[in-house]
């Protein structure tokens, strides 16, 4: 039997050849990028927004299922095209271009997103009546560059049967568009700085594995160790199995559901007595693509996933029998005040392992001797530039915040919380992919609210934070990880990092106006209030609703034992951290703390990967596991391939199809 390479870990390939020809970026593959972001939207549009076929949301899982169902196409057709003619097909660099491309834009138009921005810019108006007061209450501190306010351009938007093609409508739109596009362009090109200054040290000095990585770089690469695999056609055979007799029972109720893929939830009403009831939705759901996932990554991550999860609903069991009241929602806000202490713990603990290597690349980017190599040979931004746009994008950020009417101190306390997320986000992804349904973090303007009061906070800060993008607090559509990907893609493909960056750059602007122009122009046919998912105009209208409580007297007080929590999740993670140093083989990983309150539809596929895994890596040793992996690998691309083949029939026949991603 054949055994698949570990292409996580292989060693990035030297790049030769003149710097005009780069390996991977050409204007072919750029096209055919920005081509695909636009049929992904669309289908992202009616999927996943309008709930026209079965509400998927796009974002859930990573992968992108979408993304591994366009690259496998475009493989499948490029082997065909080259039989015809050997320059036809796209080569390796090409198809990975295209990948992180389309991945760029699905990031961009999903719900954590645009989906939920072009509602943001238009609901407080819409919804403003005289029993609310919106009105008087937000209007006077919305800035009009970055909202359509115009009563016709909202009815028609919102109300369907309509057009966004006249000079009212495109007049109304232009502006607060583009405003947005260009803000949204200068983060990613900021996440994209702080990804070029932080690959060397976590590539080649921590050696972070990419376990998310492990299938779209065996789809580009093709090799027969991969496609010719039985094993692995037996894996993407039993979840193709799975998904289609689930598709047919969904549409045929004579044909049995299989247990997979399928909730069954444990929730505060299953159980009427206390303290039982506290539980909070707790499901043991098995989905083949999570437990394809779940194999590539470490064990002892696997481990502490499931078991922090479990430790945090018996928490709440524990307190509730001892009338801590958590049986209520503050039960769980308590627990996601941990974990987001934990994620600053992680912050932490990554700025101090990195103080000598920044250190190294602050004193390369302002011309002073460095022990780091001319930035200028292979970077994806070489430092000094990296350092100077992040210095570039940090002016603009304050300008653009001061002219939407926050303060300088909001400002910088809103952005250095949003990219510490971000850094935490890609760093977790790095290691475990994404196994939950976000990070569950808040954003940024809800915690600068719990600590020092939204009275203190004043109203334009409470309401431009509310409007800025909306990838602060879940962090499934963060772009930032998937550009880090994409760099690392290029390391182990023979392509030149900056060509990768290049094409992450269009992708970034092209994703952008496109995600906008697919919504909008969507919206304008069938109304934004038959909406679904974020987009769904009904989610702002409690948005709204909590910013109006905040801005209205007395507002809210400083929540000191929320606070207390986080501090408890920093130092629990500090803690975790010190034992992993001082005890070879600890099992407790701190990064499992900080993800196992958004475990509860996976923890249960977690936790059967972690003991199939540990079986295999017990019995057979790591020979065992590089046998097995190709049967994980095709779980997951069964999973994705008959999965979308339904979304596509759905959306063809214009019937609801089944949701094979039940997140």
């Amino acid at each position: 039997m054949d055994k698949i390479e570990h292409l996580s870990a292989v060693e990035p390939r030297p790049v030769t050849g003149k710097l005009t020809r780069l390996p991977g970026f050409s204007w072919r593959a750029i096209l055919t990028g920005i081509v695909l972001i636009a049929a992904n939207c669309y289908w992202m549009v009616h999927v996943c927004a309008l709930g026209t076929v079965n509400q998927l949301r796009a974002e859930a899982i990573s992968p992108f299922f979408n993304a591994i169902f366009t690259l496998f196409a475009l493989t499948a057709l490029s082997a065909l095209l080259r039989r015809a003619h050997p320059r036809l097909g796209l080569t390796v660099q090409e198809l990975i271009t295209v990948y992180i491309m389309v991945c760029i834009g699905t990031s961009l138009c999903s719900g954590d997103m645009l989906q939920g921005k072009v509602i943001a810019m238009t609901y407080p108006f819409w919804a403003a009546t005289p029993e609310n007061g919106w009105a008087d209450l937000f209007h006077p501190y919305i800035p009009r560059w970055l909202s359509v306010r115009d009563p016709e351009a909202l009815r028609s938007f919102y109300a369907g049967n309509s057009t966004l093609y006249t000079p009212e409508h495109l007049r109304a739109w232009a502006v607060p568009v583009l405003s947005w596009t260009l803000l949204i362009f200068v983060l990613l090109f900021m996440m994209l700085c702080i990804s070029s200054i932080v690959r060397r040290h976590w590539n080649e000095r921590e050696r972070l594995t990419y376990p998310i990585l492990q299938l779209p770089l065996a789809i580009a690469h093709g090799r027969p160790s991969f496609f010719k695999n039985r094993l692995m056609w037996a894996g993407f055979g039993l979840a193709a199995i799975i998904e289609i007799i689930n598709g047919l029972a969904y549409l045929t109720p004579i044909v049995p559901r299989t247990p997979f893929n399928r909730h069954h939830w444990i929730t505060p009403s299953t159980f009427q007595t206390r303290p039982w009831s506290a539980l909070w939705y707790l499901d043991y759901n098995l989905i083949p693509a999570i437990i394809g996932l779940g194999f590539l990554i470490r064990t002892d991550l696997l481990f502490s996933a499931w078991f922090f999860f479990l430790m945090s609903q018996a928490e709440r069991v524990v307190g509730e029998a001892l009338g801590l009241g958590m049986s209520d929602p503050m039960g769980q806000h308590y627990v996601f005040s941990r974990s987001y202490g934990a994620y600053i713990g992680l912050a932490i603990m990554q700025l101090w392992l990195m103080r000598a290597y920044l250190k190294q690349v602050c004193r390369k980017a302002f011309g002073k001797e460095s022990d780091l190599r001319d930035a200028g040979d292979g970077e994806a931004i070489p430092y000094r530039w990296a350092v100077y746009g992040l210095i570039g994008g940090s002016l603009f950020l304050t300008v653009f915040g001061i002219a939407g009417g926050m303060t300088v101190p909001v400002i910088v306390f809103f952005f250095v919380m949003y990219f510490a997320m971000f850094l935490i986000t890609t760093r977790v992804r790095a290691e475990v992919g994404l196994i939950g349904t976000g990070l569950g973090a808040p954003s940024p303007g809800h915690v600068i609210s719990s600590a020092v009061g939204s009275s203190a906070v004043g109203s334009p800060n409470l309401m431009m934070s509310s409007l800025l993008p909306g990838f602060s607090s879940g962090h499934r559509g963060n772009p930032m990880p998937i550009e880090l990907e994409g760099i690392r893609m290029a390391e182990v493909s023979g392509m030149r990092r900056w060509g990768m960056a290049g094409a992450i750059l269009i992708a970034a602007a092209v994703g952008t106006l496109v995600s906008f122009w697919v919504l909008i122009h969507t919206y304008y046919d069938v109304g934004a209030s038959v909406a679904t998912t974020y987009g769904y105009a009904s989610n702002y209208r409690y948005t709204f609703a909590s910013v109006a409580s905040l801005m209205r007297p007395p507002g809210v007080s400083p929540a000191p034992s929320q606070w207390a929590n986080v501090a408890v999740g920093t130092v629990v993670v500090l803690i975790l951290a010190l034992l992993r140093v001082r005890f070879i083989g600890w099992p407790l990983h701190p990064i499992g703390y900080a993800i196992a309150p958004v475990l509860n539809q996976v923890w249960m596929a977690v936790l059967v990967v972690w003991m199939i895994k540990s079986v295999i890596l017990r019995y057979s040793g790591r020979r065992g596991y590089h046998q097995a992996l190709p049967f994980f690998l095709g779980l997951m691309l069964g999973d994705y391939t008959v999965g979308m083949i339904w979304t596509l029939l759905g959306l063809g026949l214009g019937i609801p199809t089944y949701n094979f991603i039940n997140l």
